[in-house]
């Protein structure tokens, strides 16, 4: 199956295609997935989280919240490749790898030890599988 059959036809406020089985979090908001709900026949975001004040959003809405970006895909598992490019989905790898900047895979031991270098100043920094998301910019 080609991966431009889950689009669904929205995008974020940054401009990034949304695909079925996305996983989105914002500063504000409690982790979603993008779901299909039969009954409307309608993409919406399913909440993971309890404490949230609803449990299913509105995708339509999802392009006016300039706060909202993809982190990860429930549906299709990413292996990255030695020199492959992939966006950093967490926060907590220092100032030279902010969130949602591009890196270039260098080494793959296994799916827990990945290493990457920054395009911007070759500093290498360790990933894990769930840490960062394939560059979408050419879908």
């Amino acid at each position: 199956m080609e991966i431009t059959s889950f689009y669904t036809g929205y995008r974020t406020a940054q401009g990034d295609k949304i695909y079925l089985g996305d996983k989105i979090r914002g500063k504000f908001f409690y982790k979603m997935q993008v779901q299909y709900e039969m009954e409307t026949q309608s993409f919406v975001l399913i909440s993971q989280n309890p404490q949230s004040p609803y449990r299913k959003y509105l995708i339509a809405d999802l392009e006016k919240i300039n706060g909202l970006n993809i982190v990860g895909n429930q549906l299709f598992f990413k292996e990255p490749e030695v020199g492959e490019k992939v966006k950093i989905t967490v926060d907590n790898k220092g100032d030279d790898f902010p969130f949602g900047s591009l890196v270039e895979v260098t080494e793959v031991k296994d799916d827990w030890n990945i290493t990457a270098k920054s395009l911007a100043n070759g500093q290498l920094v360790q990933l894990k599988n769930g840490e960062f998301l394939e560059d979408r910019s050419g879908w």
